[in-house]
């Protein structure tokens, strides 16, 4: 399920258009929708949760949006342009 803002122009300030911004469940998802964007071979993948951290300001206490992040290996030879350095 993807996590809306509550603005939408605050959404397009801080999350422009593009790029994977919706929650994926697990990893056969994470691999499926990886070789379908960018058409590569995933070999494996490697997820872990990451806990927002909590702030306080003066009296009042929040707590910033947990992250779920993914370390993707690619079949040898296939790469991801985006990540490319160009030199």
């Amino acid at each position: 399920m993807p996590r809306r803002p509550k603005h939408e122009d605050a959404a397009r300030r801080h999350h422009p258009p593009g790029g994977l911004r919706e929650v994926l469940r697990n990893k056969t998802e994470i691999k499926e929708a990886i070789q379908q964007i960018w058409n590569v071979r995933v070999v494996s993948v490697n997820t872990l949760n990451r806990q927002g951290k909590v702030k306080r300001r003066r009296f009042t206490q929040g707590k910033r949006a947990d992250q779920k992040r993914a370390i993707v290996k690619l079949a040898e030879g296939d790469a991801i342009e985006i990540f490319e350095t160009g030199k």
